[in-house]
């Protein structure tokens, strides 16, 4: 795996967020010998966090890119998948606004 990852600081009482350039290559096999390679890459990035309430935060973010790509160990495609996807979902910071929280829920908005 390769890539950046990066966690900025905001601005008053908001936690964290995230910044996710990756590059992730995978070679899958099982027991007989038969598999696939995965092949991940990317840009993650949360654009807006706001306080929902207590101390939850909803963060919605977008990943662009070759999100990810299936081929069979020979090199033949069977999956791809690229493009933008929004995604929002419910942090709980347990009260910290720390990098180190609870996700409590995550909801894909698009394909």
């Amino acid at each position: 795996m390769t890539g950046t990852s990066m966690i900025k600081s905001s601005l008053g009482s908001l936690p964290y967020n995230t910044n996710d350039n990756y590059n992730i290559h995978e070679v899958l096999i099982d027991g007989t010998g038969e598999g696939f390679i995965v092949h991940q890459a990317g840009l993650y990035n949360d654009l807006c966090v706001r306080h929902a309430r207590g101390t939850l935060y909803r963060f919605t973010g977008i990943n662009a890119g070759q999100a990810f790509t299936i081929r069979a160990l020979e090199g033949t495609a069977v999956e791809r998948n690229r493009g933008v996807f929004q995604i929002t979902y419910l942090v709980d910071t347990l009260g910290d606004l720390g990098p180190a929280t609870t996700c409590a829920s995550r909801r894909p908005q698009g394909s």
